[in-house]
């Protein structure tokens, strides 16, 4: 076995001493092991100072999945998220100086139409600040999230495919750059910087079409997610 995936949830808490011991025993009974990873919250990562987390990449725990969602703070306290967006970047850049590698997740739609713009503009430049290696966004899902999707004026796909144009226009870093969820509407992937132009083309393109399928949301047309 070469990779090891963590719990289902943000191992930090489990505790320093704890998840030493626990990768400790996981690279004796694999030693062939070349990576652990697992997911993390910012307020997880805050737990930690830096020598604890280099410890954690010396026993081969090498990358989080992160879940920013908004970088926007009134979004994050709309949806109760536990952090604010200065709290993330401060984890972020711990987990950089740690050298543990970093793949956050964002949510496209998150805030409906009040707060597009923002969401857009506000999560560009966490992620900017941040630098993760790995970023990818998601879309709102409908399914399961009834009570919340009551809350706010949903996104169209064309508003959805504007989202996802501001964010990856204002982003200016070195990145794996991933939307292609099942929850997306069309995949969209590149390496950033290199193919940033090429990727925003093509989003271009899709809102040039004037194909009314682009302005209906959705959910109306019985669709299980974006």
């Amino acid at each position: 076995m070469k990779r090891i995936f963590l719990a289902d949830g943000d191992c930090l808490y489990a505790g320093h001493e704890y998840l030493l011991t626990l990768l400790k025993m996981i690279n004796e009974n694999f030693p062939n092991l070349q990576r652990i990873t697992s997911y993390a919250t910012a307020n997880g990562v805050l737990k930690y100072n830096l020598k604890q987390l280099k410890e954690l990449k010396e026993n081969k725990l090498k990358m989080f999945y992160m879940g920013l969602e908004s970088g926007n703070n009134e979004l994050l306290k709309f949806v109760n998220k536990g952090n604010d967006a200065n709290q993330f970047i401060e984890a972020g850049r711990l987990l950089k100086e740690a050298q543990i590698k970093n793949s956050v997740t964002a949510i496209l739609g998150l805030g409906g139409k009040e707060f597009t713009k923002r969401h857009a503009r506000d999560t560009a430049d966490v992620i900017n600040n941040v630098c993760p290696e790995y970023f990818s966004l998601l879309t709102l899902i409908i399914g399961g999230n009834e009570k919340y999707i009551k809350k706010i004026d949903l996104l169209s796909r064309r508003e959805i495919f504007q989202e996802l144009f501001s964010i990856i226009k204002e982003l200016d870093i070195k990145t794996i750059f991933r939307s292609n969820h099942v929850s997306n509407i069309v995949p969209v992937n590149g390496t950033l910087p290199k193919d940033k132009d090429k990727m925003l083309h093509t989003l271009e393109l899709v809102l040039l079409d004037d194909d009314p399928w682009l302005d209906r949301v959705p959910q109306h047309e019985g669709e299980m997610h974006y």
